[in-house]
């Protein structure tokens, strides 16, 4: 069962399960829930504060997890609050050739669909290694440094240093082969080997296009040099909302990597790729 998430360096606990809060056997975490008193309602949760030092938390609809959060989030998440922030039917069209990627169904946040694109905002700035982020709930994540809503955005075009639909997809299906480390493994069309961590939606901050990258190869350590990182410093999300549509693309994508996740499964590694290629073209 979960029970909490400390920050790595500062040690602070930034998210707790509330119901194991209450039985006193984690001291920590029962210290934070018990100073807690409700502060203000939002569309998607509550708002409370510590009444010992002012800090806030934000408590999703289920009351199952609490989550620290920072008074600079809690005004984007009153931003967020009055704005519809659903795409267009033209937008919404632009992000479906695109291709997103899904939330795991591991995940502790809720359902969420990113979208790599290059946008333009209405104040007329261009802005690549965007990622359209699309959940019920306000944007609580602490690693989003640069934010933008959905209603900033003027136009929507795909970024040329996003990797194909194909090879995002496979990217989140990249096994764990020690803590902490998925390697997904993918081929220049110069014949370069490259290696990513785990779920990768673009190749570059600038010196590598999506279309260079050409497939998945197994990973070997005999290839591995290091692994290229394109951090999330470096990335402007994008805040959308959830609604039926995106929704129903949402279940599309999963189904999709739920076959490929069974196919996988019963396949020896050796045997993977070529799969991989199959089920691409579907």
């Amino acid at each position: 069962m979960f029970l909490s998430t400390t920050d790595y360096p500062s040690g602070q606990i930034i998210e707790f399960n509330i119901e194991s809060s209450k039985d006193g056997k984690n001291k920590d975490i029962k210290a934070i829930n018990d100073e807690l008193i409700f502060k203000e309602e939002i569309s998607f949760g509550k708002i409370h504060i510590r009444k010992d030092n002012g800090d806030l938390w934000y408590i999703n609809p289920a009351e199952t997890i609490a989550r620290f959060i920072t008074k600079g989030q809690l005004e984007l998440f009153h931003k967020w609050d009055k704005h519809t922030l659903l795409p267009t039917d033209k937008q919404f069209e632009i992000l479906k050739e695109i291709g997103g990627l899904p939330s795991s169904q591991y995940s502790l946040y809720p359902d969420n669909l990113q979208f790599p694109a290059t946008i333009t905002t209405n104040s007329g700035q261009s802005v690549d290694l965007c990622l359209f982020h699309f959940s019920q709930a306000p944007p609580f994540q602490r690693y989003f440094k640069k934010v933008l809503l959905l209603s900033d955005i003027a136009d929507i075009r795909p970024s040329e240093l996003a990797l194909t639909h194909d090879l995002r997809l496979a990217s989140t299906l990249a096994d764990e082969i020690r803590m902490s480390f998925y390697p997904f493994m993918v081929k220049t069309n110069t014949g370069k080997l490259i290696t990513y961590n785990g779920i990768t939606q673009f190749g570059s901050t600038g010196e590598i296009k999506g279309n260079e990258i050409i497939s998945e190869v197994e990973f070997s350590y005999d290839n591995f040099d290091k692994v290229k990182d394109v951090s999330y410093d470096d990335i402007t999300f994008v805040i959308g909302k959830w609604d039926d549509r995106i929704k129903e693309l949402f279940n599309q994508y999963r189904q999709r990597l739920d076959r490929k996740t069974a196919t996988n499964s019963t396949l020896p590694k050796a045997g993977r790729s070529w799969w991989q290629k199959l089920l691409s073209s579907e």
